[in-house]
């Protein structure tokens, strides 16, 4: 992807680096994360380089390491690093235009490389992957409603353990390069877990494994997250739908309200701040309303915040599934016709080179499939809701009470975002 970037075509239409970042890879991210959780982390190239220049080593476990070793600052130990990347990557995307350029493609992923080299190089493990990685955090969020995940098989085993090697490491792999304690009981380790079966190694009990789960099993249980992550759903909520937003003719007229005041790329921005911000306020509020019509004061609003925002995160995933669905039909065949001239120097390696690049099917089929992925989204996020609320009041009533407000912003959002998803929409090469 980086040599087509920097050395390829230009023209986004004939280089792999865009359609390979944009389409391929960024879809099947979404969909594996659906039902195999983090596993692209387990395959991360910028995890895999770095790792291998920090020990030295394409395999094997080796005693000493090339890293200072430095603590990870504790005012970054927590997830609003990675959310405020995950914006300011939306933004380079959809305002700068990176998924058109395949040059600024490459250099997005050399800035990636570098964050995740450099993180590994100056403190220990690899705390970027947990508390500063976009994608990473976006796929922690996500894995939550995974049916896989690694975790100990006895809980009563890991208890019982003294040494802890799973976090320690031992003469058989590393030590958790996230610090993710597997055998904790109330807490949902896909959040950190990248998967990368250290633990698997290390545990002298045999007691570390890939489990099947029931699906939303983490959202439903006694897991309570906490307020920046809460904050950060909210934020994943609001930016896939932005994606779409900004592809209808309506965004047009809204950027041409305010850009003969502040350009395209001021009005760009401001535009994208205010829904973002009116997302989180809207969610904050009708927590409110929820609190009020619960009849009790307590949790108060902000600690129902953390509750409840959580349960936003099946309509989210699945509304970025139906989004993606449109740019597969649309533009994966254009995928295929850059695998056989990836710099767009007018090869044809596999004889696909000159196939007619168009959608795959009619885009009314796709619309019945989006509508199908939304409402199964808004169905999930509601039951998810209504165990929340159970499981946070003491009685039928007030719980029952609760979902009223909570219900109605989730059939809200949903007649949104089927409303977005059968606009006529401008493609390009994005998420």
């Amino acid at each position: 992807m980086i040599l087509a970037g920097f050395f390829g075509s230009q023209d986004p239409s004939s280089n792999i680096a865009t359609s390979l970042t944009w389409i391929f890879w960024w879809i099947v991210l979404i969909f594996t994360v659906m039902f195999l959780g983090r596993v692209f982390c387990a395959t991360c190239p910028w995890l895999a380089i770095s790792d291998w220049i920090q020990k030295l080593s394409l395999w094997g476990r080796r005693t000493r390491q090339f890293t200072l070793g430095l603590r990870w600052p504790a005012r970054f130990k927590t997830i609003l690093l990675a959310a405020a990347l995950f914006i300011l990557l939306t933004w380079l995307e959809l305002a700068i235009g990176v998924t058109k350029s395949p040059i600024q493609t490459a250099y997005l992923g050399l800035i990636i490389l570098g964050l995740t080299l450099g993180s590994m190089l100056l403190f220990e493990r690899n705390y970027f992957c947990r508390y500063g990685c976009p994608i990473g955090a976006i796929q922690g969020a996500y894995s939550l409603m995974s049916p896989v995940e690694l975790k100990a098989e006895s809980l009563e085993v890991c208890k019982n353990c003294k040494t802890k090697d799973c976090i320690r490491g031992n003469e058989k792999g590393y030590g958790c390069p996230t610090y993710t304690y597997v055998g904790s009981e109330n807490s949902a380790t896909s959040l950190s877990c990248i998967l990368c079966s250290e633990c698997v190694k290390t545990c002298p009990y045999d007691n570390v494994a890939f489990n099947f789960r029931p699906f939303l099993k983490d959202l439903t249980s006694s897991f309570t997250p906490s307020h920046a992550w809460a904050l950060f759903a909210v934020v994943i909520l609001a930016l896939t739908s932005f994606h779409g937003l900004t592809m209808i003719p309506t965004w047009g007229l809204l950027i041409s309200l305010t850009e003969p005041y502040l350009g395209y790329i001021g009005s760009f921005t401001v535009w994208m701040f205010l829904f973002l911000g009116f997302l989180i306020g809207a969610v904050y509020f009708f927590v409110y309303l929820a609190r009020l019509m619960s009849g009790t004061t307590m949790p108060n609003t902000r600690t129902l915040f953390t509750y409840f925002a959580v349960s936003f995160l099946p309509i989210a995933l699945f509304y970025h599934a139906a989004h993606n669905v449109a740019h597969f039909n649309m533009d994966f065949m254009g995928f295929i016709k850059a695998l056989s001239d990836p710099f767009g120097y007018g090869w044809n390696l596999f004889g696909t080179a000159n196939i007619q690049v168009a959608p795959i099917t009619s885009m009314d089929y796709v619309w019945y499939m989006q509508a199908f992925l939304i409402i199964l989204g808004h169905i999930l996020a509601v039951y998810v809701s209504t165990k929340i609320a159970h499981r946070t009041y003491p009685t039928h009533s007030q719980a029952f009470r609760s979902q009223i407000p909570i219900t109605t912003l989730m059939i809200f959002y949903t007649m949104f975002s089927l409303w977005l998803t059968a606009q006529p929409m401008v493609m390009r090469t994005s998420m």
